[in-house]
């Protein structure tokens, strides 16, 4: 399997906070390092993982989810709900 590391410099202009930090951390310039590995599950026309693929998923099945989501929400007052493979059957 092939990894891509990403390297690119994200400014803040502002202090800011990251939940795995208790800390406050100050404005300023930093180095984010992304790790992009290929996706497993569903493959392209060209025969590779694509997060494109993942999305045509997605919207091919738009409309259940949609209805699904509708139907989970109209029972419940929450503002989350997990859905599952369970909701879809």
């Amino acid at each position: 399997m092939m990894i891509h590391t990403y390297k690119r410099t994200v400014t803040f202009r502002q202090p800011f906070t990251l939940k795995s930090i208790d800390e406050i951390l100050p404005a300023g310039a930093y180095t984010v390092e992304t790790d992009e590995e290929p996706l497993t599950g569903i493959a392209s026309s060209s025969g590779t993982k694509t997060e494109d693929a993942y999305l045509a998923a997605f919207d091919a099945s738009r409309d259940a989810i949609l209805q699904v989501a509708q139907k989970a929400y109209s029972k419940s007052r929450k503002n989350l709900i997990e859905l599952t493979a369970a909701d879809f059957r």
